[in-house]
């Protein structure tokens, strides 16, 4: 009896501890909100109480933990290291040493402040929610408060001490030409328009832009106003910052990363692109410009770049792909990665990217921005593959791609076995009732040259595995057909209709197998001349799948599915994630420990299995059946919350903010099997949320990310 408790109490001891860890350094934070370059120190302010600084221009970075630093919307230099920040709840926070320490100043408001200016050391202003405008003349230490209608005044400037002026919501525009002591409401033409960054260049000049792209603009102290809508060459939707770049030229950042180029002419305005590029794909948050023109954009993921003035490229200081899926992730080896990643709801054929990693997944940067993209694979450390209709190869990590012409156009897939034998399978774009649909080409010299193995007229050669002595396994998934080969496609051997779904990982072997998104797997132990079924979940979704190292591979799938075997496929197990996120794509690493993708755009690393190591797993003793998740995730207003019940149970919902208040909380009668429940967070600011569903005399939790 002792010995059963103490081998339950190992069991559930296990269970709490996840499988997995985060991959990225910093993985927990979100979002950078605020950003500023002091004394050649870089500060960026997250979601978390977390401030990120740099000294050697983003290479390395420490972090400076306070809970001051939570909820900070805007930093400002105010000379000799002095930096104050402003944020929610009426914070106010000063720092005399350049951003290492800081104090909270009594603001003597509860109000979200947007923006801070200084008018000089002693004399500030800041604004914010409600019309609330705060006013300190000795350095922070008191504050007076005034109110100025009821929208959210977003930012605040001084061309002079005694001239400034605010923008806001609905088109409001204040000014004052007695240094604060009073405002004035200045009308304008237009309306319903969110103003949310001006730049002043005298006090007659001033440029102010919606948050759409709108731009007002006058230059004799807004008497007269010429206003235009320049949202052409925006990248994003929002723009998010602003400065003069002469008396007649303006540049401002949008949230997509893309810097733009105003010129205020008498009688109109006209923009242009400002350098040639925008930085990896994003959402930007925040943008600082310094005065020897280095241009920094921040935001969701955390992610940082820098540009160079009119620079065509754009330098990656941060970059996590948190609100990317995850896609097709390969290992060469233990550091040199590649994966696919997109846009939810958008396809790979109407946009993709390829991200590349050599410290085994530890940082990650953006390679290319193109489409379609089809697939990546690793050749070798030295060598990586993209696939895009046509074949790409990169020999410095994917710093750079050049494209190899002889392989054609309208591929589907390339499999290299090494460094000069491959296949390649291409279809044709829009083939005759009795045109050729597809091709299979192989190369023995690593794509200088390709040979036409053959064409058919009937099938879609739509993916393909390979593997030694010249076995090729070929599938049609229209038909869910298998076409096996054992002459490098020559001859076929065997037709089977397998699984439905798409093939998303496999072993072509004498002992192999192929997995299907459609929750299945096939295992051959004749080089697939012979299917059987070993593995089946019906409903689960398998997304990805690892290569395979002496017979050992993974396959994971949606709600946090690992599945694991060690005898090229015949048999499976299920393996603890501790997590519930949609797992995407899996690489299995040279010491048997492994790194997956997630819908979130989120990378994990998990230790070598207990079942490859001789160390049995514990955990894959319980039953699973009881799982939650959510998706789409992030999201922006609802998201589906998914659960499964092994009975018919009442369920209570709950919902926690990022600081772990309840926001919301429901019962719902909970049936057998599969449940979803829709959630409407519209209420609700941006921000990471947990989630705990109750029920069955257990309790489980996850992660929402909301982006507004």
């Amino acid at each position: 009896m002792i010995r059963f408790v103490l081998a339950l109490l190992v069991i559930l001891t296990i269970s709490l501890f996840p499988q997995l860890t985060p991959l990225q350094r910093f993985q927990d934070i979100n979002a950078v909100r605020a950003i500023l370059v002091s004394n050649n120190r870089i500060l960026a302010a997250t979601d978390r109480n977390i401030l990120l600084t740099s000294t050697d221009s983003g290479v390395t970075w420490d972090e400076i933990t306070n809970d001051l630093l939570q909820g900070i919307n805007r930093f400002i230099a105010a000379g000799n290291s002095l930096i104050f920040g402003c944020g929610g709840n009426g914070k106010i926070i000063r720092s005399t040493d350049n951003g290492l320490t800081w104090q909270q100043l009594p603001s003597n408001t509860s109000a979200n402040l947007f923006s801070i200016t200084p008018v000089s050391q002693d004399h500030l202003f800041a604004c914010g929610a409600v019309g609330t405008v705060i006013r300190s003349t000795d350095g922070g230490a008191t504050w007076n408060v005034t109110i100025h209608g009821d929208n959210n005044l977003n930012d605040i400037s001084f061309s002079s001490p005694l001239n400034g002026w605010i923008a806001g919501d609905n088109a409001t525009i204040l000014r004052t030409t007695d240094g604060g002591n009073s405002w004035s409401t200045i009308q304008v033409t237009t309306s319903g328009f969110d103003l949310a960054v001006l730049t002043l260049y005298s006090d007659t000049m001033v440029t102010i832009f919606g948050r759409n792209g709108k731009v007002l603009a006058s230059t004799n102290g807004g008497r007269d106003w010429k206003n235009e809508v320049q949202a052409y060459y925006m990248s994003g939707d929002t723009v998010i910052a602003a400065w003069h770049k002469s008396r007649d030229s303006v540049l401002f950042a949008d949230d997509g990363g893309s810097i733009v180029l105003c010129v205020i002419r008498p009688d109109t305005i006209f923009c242009n692109k400002y350098g040639g590029q925008t930085p990896a794909f994003g959402k930007y948050l925040t943008a600082y410009k310094t005065a020897d023109n280095w241009f920094y954009v921040a935001g969701v993921g955390p992610s940082i770049a820098r540009a160079y003035n009119k620079s065509t490229a754009w330098e990656q200081l941060q970059l996590t792909t948190k609100g990317i899926e995850l896609w097709n992730l390969r290992f060469a080896d233990g550091n040199v990665g590649i994966a696919c990643g997109k846009i939810p709801d958008v396809s790979f054929w109407t946009r993709g990217f390829v991200f590349t990693t050599t410290d085994g997944g530890q940082r990650w940067k953006q390679s290319v921005d193109i489409r379609p993209l089809l697939n990546v694979h690793t050749i070798s450390p030295q060598r990586l593959t993209m696939i895009s209709h046509a074949l790409w190869f990169s020999g410095d990590s994917g710093r750079t791609w050049e494209r190899q012409y002889s392989a054609g156009t309208y591929l589907n897939d390339v499999i290299f076995l090494d460094s000069n034998n491959a296949y390649l399978i291409n279809f044709v774009e829009f083939p005759g009732p009795y045109d050729i649909k597809s091709r299979l080409y192989r190369t023995t010299n690593g794509g200088t040259s390709w040979t036409l193995i053959r064409q058919t007229s009937e099938y879609w050669y739509v993916e393909i595995l390979a593997g030694s002595g010249g076995l090729v396994w070929i599938r049609d998934r229209t038909r869910s057909l298998v076409m096996v080969s054992k002459d490098h496609g020559y001859n076929i051997n065997a037709y089977h209709n397998l699984h439905g779904g798409n093939l998303v990982g496999g072993l072509a072997l004498q002992r192999g197998y192929m997995a299907f998104s459609s929750g299945a797997i096939s295992f051959t132990a004749d080089a697939g001349i012979s299917w059987t079924t070993t593995y089946t979940s019906p409903g689960s979704y398998l997304n990805g799948g690892s290569k395979s190292i002496d017979g050992k591979s993974i396959v994971v799938g949606n709600n946090g599915k690992i599945i694991a075997t060690t005898n090229s496929g015949q048999t499976w197990q299920e393996l603890n994630s501790g997590i519930t996120d949609h797992l995407t794509s899996v690489a299995l690493l040279p010491d048997l420990s492994y790194v997956v993708g997630t819908v979130s755009g989120e990378f994990y690393k998990g230790d070598p299995p207990g079942i490859f190591t001789g160390v049995e797993d514990e955990i894959t003793k319980v039953p699973v059946e009881f799982t939650l998740g959510n998706y789409p995730n992030p999201f922006n207003g609802s998201t589906v919350i998914h659960f499964t019940l092994p009975a018919d149970s009442e369920c209570r919902l709950e919902v926690f903010s990022p600081v772990g208040s309840r926001v919301f909380a429901t019962d719902i009668k909970g049936v057998k099997g599969t449940n979803s429940y829709n959630f409407d967070a519209s209420s609700l600011n941006s921000g990471v949320y947990l989630y705990r569903l109750t029920a069955v005399e257990k309790v489980l939790t996850g992660k929402m990310i909301l982006l507004k």
